[in-house]
């Protein structure tokens, strides 16, 4: 029995020993026949390709370089042009543009830097060489005053014996511009500015220690084209970032609209019964503007001495000199973004006491006026070539406007590419 079994274990063993060697020999011809199928469907004929790589399964990044080959000894040409065109590649590999090449900007047409946010005689880069640029723009100023008037003694300061009169007047004034600079060089440009305004004023009287107590309420207006002007301004130096910008200026304004002395008049009273369009006198303000860039803000400041040429007005007044100032202003742009930016300035203009020859006007007139306006304002780029401007200007002395809106829209225009 034991010599049975050890005859059936050996036999066993034998048996592995032999078969064992007939398994790898059969693995090693299955993985050549796999790598001889795959050859011949993936190699070409007429390509050599390694003998190692019929010896084992091969690896598909081999295949890929030797499809590459193949399709160089092929079509050599064709392969060199897909390489430096980018047309063999997938629609979604290929460059939007030449590789290690920046892509081009669109040119603007007007750039931040050009924009003047606050509509001042000498504000703002000039304009460059053959570009116009037209700015429509609508303003709305509002005027109050309390006046009261004393007619009589005064004997003590608490007791005045006499009449009072209490006037209060209210004036909304809505203007529509139309604004044309042109640039004749890069340092020298001009710009006309015409205006069309409605006038409305509302004057309540109430007489105090007289038997009526009722108010008295006026309502005068009047509209028509402005007084237009003109501004010619030239850079002086080259400047640049943190070298300050210096801009001369001269501005002149004519007598276009309806003077003060031409409109009716009630007779009886000698109130206008409507109000006038322009100033009614001709003006020369020459000044310099002085901007400084520092990224990202731009910092201006200018001054301008305006002259109020006299003349004479006839009807029985004879020569009036509606007196002379001068005007100062500062302050600050600053850019949020490459649409945005806001800016904060200041304005303050002194008027001299005018004066006629006659002497029968303007005697009650202050030795001097002063007209101060703190300035907020923003702009935002609607296009390459536009703009939107809005400004709030608050009045910071009496005689200055309680409130000043303005919204502008330039749009500048390439007239020579």
């Amino acid at each position: 029995m034991i010599r049975n079994t050890r005859a059936v274990v050996w036999c066993v063993l034998s048996l592995g020993l032999i078969v064992n060697p007939m398994v790898e020999e059969v693995s090693a011809a299955q993985q050549g026949f796999l790598a001889k199928r795959m050859s011949r469907v993936l190699t070409p004929k007429g390509v050599n390709t390694p003998e190692s790589q019929a010896q084992s399964c091969p690896d598909p990044s081999a295949y890929l370089l030797v499809d590459q080959q193949v399709a160089q000894t092929v079509h050599p040409q064709q392969s060199e042009q897909e390489e430096h065109s980018g047309q063999g590649l997938p629609a979604e590999a290929k460059p939007s543009g030449p590789v290690g090449v920046a892509p081009e900007h669109k040119k603007e047409v007007l750039p931040s830097w050009m924009v003047r946010t606050f509509d001042l005689p000498g504000a703002g880069v000039l304009t460059p060489k053959g570009t116009l640029i037209v700015e429509p723009s609508l303003q709305f100023a509002h005027l109050s005053s309390n006046r009261v008037t004393l007619t009589g003694f005064t004997i003590v300061p608490a007791i005045t014996i006499g009449l009072i009169n209490i006037q209060g007047v209210s004036r909304d004034i809505y203007t529509a511009s139309l604004v044309g600079r042109y640039g004749i060089t890069n340092r020298l440009e001009v710009e006309v500015r015409v205006p069309y305004l409605y006038r409305e004023d509302s004057i309540t009287q109430r007489p105090v220690a007289t038997p009526s107590q009722a108010d008295t309420l006026s309502t005068f207006n009047g509209s028509g084209l402005g007084d237009v002007e003109t501004t010619g301004r030239y850079q002086i130096n080259q400047g640049g970032p943190d070298k300050p910008y210096f801009i001369a200026f001269t501005r002149f304004k004519s007598t276009s609209g309806t003077g003060p002395f031409e409109v009716p008049q009630d007779p009886v009273t000698g109130v206008q019964t409507e109000l006038p369009t322009g100033s009614g006198f001709y003006i020369v303000q020459p000044g310099l503007t002085v901007l400084f860039p520092s990224d990202p803000v731009v910092f201006f400041g200018g001054a301008s001495f305006i002259y109020n040429i006299p003349r004479d007005v006839g009807s029985g007044i004879g020569r009036v000199d509606p007196g002379s100032g001068g005007n100062a202003n500062i302050g600050l742009g600053l850019s949020l973004n490459e649409k945005l930016s806001v800016t904060l300035g200041y304005d303050h203009t002194i008027f001299s006491k005018p004066t006629s020859a006659s002497n029968l006007l303007l005697t009650t007139a202050p030795q001097a006026t002063h007209i101060g306006v703190l300035l907020i304002g923003g702009s935002y780029r609607w296009s390459d070539r536009s703009f939107v401007n809005f400004v709030v200007g608050v009045g910071a002395t009496r005689e200055a406007p309680d409130l000043q809106v303005t919204l502008r829209i330039p749009t500048a225009f390439s007239l020579w590419k």
